[in-house]
């Protein structure tokens, strides 16, 4: 008897199918793409072929947080290297996909615990700070 397909053997993981990995990863690698698109889950879930249930169980198994969160993550990242570089937040918000200042100010601030202006201020000084010979 087969232990996966017996019923008294409890329920399988959201990670075991050989083929789950794999889908995560194709699912990774289109948020990465088009981390600046609004990217539905059933398009994600399309995309690997795996029921929108089963995706965001698996996807949060193995990544630790949900696509959307993933996302926001992908986007809060680019706009801190866009602020370093001295990008204002309002220009930062637009370009890493937020609908305005505010939604990319309030998600920043959760995730990052300071707002974006404070971000860009902190290493606006530490740029002046830097001597070049």
């Amino acid at each position: 008897m087969n232990p996966q397909n017996d019923r008294r053997a409890g329920k399988r993981s959201a990670g075991r199918n050989s083929k789950t990995p794999h889908a995560i990863e194709r699912a990774r690698h289109y948020l990465h793409d088009n981390f600046n698109e609004l990217v539905s889950l059933d398009e994600l879930a399309a995309l690997t072929r795996l029921s929108r249930f089963h995706l965001v169980r698996a996807f949060a198994l193995h990544t630790g947080i949900p696509p959307h969160a993933y996302q926001l993550k992908l986007r809060i990242e680019r706009a801190c290297v866009l602020l370093r570089s001295g990008v204002t937040a309002a220009e930062a918000a637009t370009q890493v996909g937020f609908a305005d200042q505010s939604h990319f100010t309030r998600h920043f601030k959760r995730i990052r615990c300071i707002t974006p202006g404070q971000y860009a201020r902190m290493h606006a000084a530490g740029r002046s700070s830097v001597q070049l010979p």
